[in-house]
Order: C-alpha cells, then structure tokens, then sequence
C-alpha cells in the first residue's frame, strides 16, 4: 500500500521524507533551545564538527533503509544503468577537493602542533562518508528522483539544490554567524547543483556522495589544520568569507553549467523536457 502510494505520488511522498527531516534536525532546538557551539567566535569548532558520526550513521543508514523499504532504488539512483562515459566528469571535478584534502592530510600529519593526526583524518573520511550518503540519499536521490518524474529536469536540479542550500539555516541554532550562515546556504545550493549534474552525467546516486564525502573533507580538515596553525581562527574564517563569499558559488555554478551542457551534448536530452523515467534510461557509453 505505502509503496504503491509512492510510485503514484512521488512528489509528496519525498516532500514528507523531507519535511520529516527537518523536524528532526529543528526538534532538539525546540525541545532545549539553541545551543552555541563556537565559543561565541560565530564558527562551529572542529570538535562540533566531528561529534556527530553516530548520529550521522544512523541518518544514513535510515534513509537507505527507506529507499530500500520504497522500491525506490530507481528513483534514487542506486541502480544502474550506469554511464561510464558521465565518470569522467566526476573524476574531472572530484581532483581539486581531492588534492586539497590530501595536501591538507600531509599538513596535518607533519604538524608539531597536532596529537595524533591519523585519528582525526580517518574520523573526518568516515563522518563524511555517511554525511555525503545521508545527504545524497535525500536530495539528490529520493527529492531530486521524485521532481525529475514530474517536472522538466532543470526544474527538478533548482528546487531540490534550493531546499538543501535552506537546510543549512539549521545550523543558526548551534551559535553560528549568520553571514556564515548565509554564505553556507548560498554554497550548498550550488554545490547541490552540481551534485545533481554529477548524478545525472553518471546515472547513479553514488559519484555524488563520494564527491560530497571529499568535498567535506577537504573543507573540514582545512579547518583543522587553521585551528592548529592560527591562534584567531575567527579573524581568518571571516577574511576567508569575505574572499569568497561569491567567488566560489560563482565557480561552482559555472562548473554545473560545464557538466550539464556535456550531459545535454552527449546524450540528447534536454534540460527543459521532463526526463524519462530512470528504469528506461538507456544505457550510454557502456
């Protein structure tokens, strides 16, 4: 009854997923009441950062469960076929963050200042790992699945990228700034854009969540290593914010543009006709 229902109504039923997500991340703040995690500097510490993997992990595995549950593995991209042609533009895009985040690893590990640097690195790769498969899951498989059965894709890509960017508003409730807030949710939105090119340039759910995981890490382990290094880690936050505050959304979305252009090319399909269903995609470049 419950998957029949999904199948007719993907739209609400990815629509409660979603609205049932956020009450779970608003629900705490409800409850207790907003809680500062900066140490009033407006900037989420590293320690914050990194203190959910359990919480994560159930997130994670939750949503595959749900996805599982559905039917939807179609929908969500779990399932292929996959096209290997599309790899390259992950592989393309994944090298800078990659780069970073191994340069920002070996920083760490020769750092006089950090104990134990191995720990750190390994919990940064798996809480990202099931925070790329969480977030992934939800937008770009099950909201983003969900629009493209419905609606033309370019539609499907702003609206879901639009709802991850405004999930980020949450983190308010933690003590962080609300420039940086702002700026998070300006960035996720085109980062959420380009996830869903990688997704539909690949036809998997699966590039995306390790573009994600290696995205966060790079983010995250630069933070680490500012922490170690500097002593006033909101003065270089906030210059880092003014630098990009708009160079780097700009970059990613001329980035999206690229992929979605060579998506277009490649295959044919337009980014103002509703998509065909994922379970009759052909498979391209196999």
């Amino acid at each position: 009854m419950i998957r029949l229902f999904a199948r007719k109504h993907p739209r609400t039923t990815a629509a409660g997923l979603l609205f049932a997500l956020t009450l779970i991340l608003a629900l705490p703040y409800a409850i207790w009441g907003a809680v500062d995690v900066t140490d009033g500097t407006g900037v989420m510490t590293f320690d914050a950062l990194t203190n959910g993997v359990a919480w994560q992990a159930i997130m994670a595995i939750t949503l595959v469960l749900i996805v599982w549950g559905l039917k939807w593995s179609d929908i969500a991209g779990f399932q292929g076929p996959y096209d290997r042609s599309g790899i390259r533009s992950f592989l393309w895009v994944g090298a800078f963050p990659a780069l970073g985040a191994l340069g920002f690893s070996i920083a760490l590990m020769t750092s006089e200042n950090l104990a134990g640097p191995i720990a750190i690195i390994a919990i940064v790769l798996i809480l990202n790992l099931f925070v790329g498969l969480s977030e992934e899951v939800m937008f770009r498989g099950i909201v983003f699945g969900a629009l493209r059965e419905k609606h033309q894709l370019i539609t499907a890509v702003v609206l879901s990228s639009v709802a991850f960017g405004l999930l980020h508003l949450v983190n308010l409730g933690l003590g962080q700034a609300v420039s940086l807030t702002a700026f998070q949710v300006l960035n996720a939105t085109a980062l959420g854009a380009l996830f869903c090119a990688i997704r539909l340039q690949t036809n998997s759910i699966w590039p995306p969540i390790f573009l994600h995981m290696i995205w966060n890490s790079y983010v995250m382990l630069g933070q680490a290593l500012s922490e170690t290094e500097a002593t006033d880690t909101e003065n270089l936050v906030s210059t880092d914010l003014e630098a990009s505050s708009f160079l780097l959304p700009t970059i990613l979305i001329v980035i999206t543009y690229w992929v979605l252009r060579s998506y277009t090319r490649r295959t044919g399909q337009s980014l103002f006709h509703k998509a065909p269903t994922p379970t009759n995609l052909p498979t391209i470049g196999a």
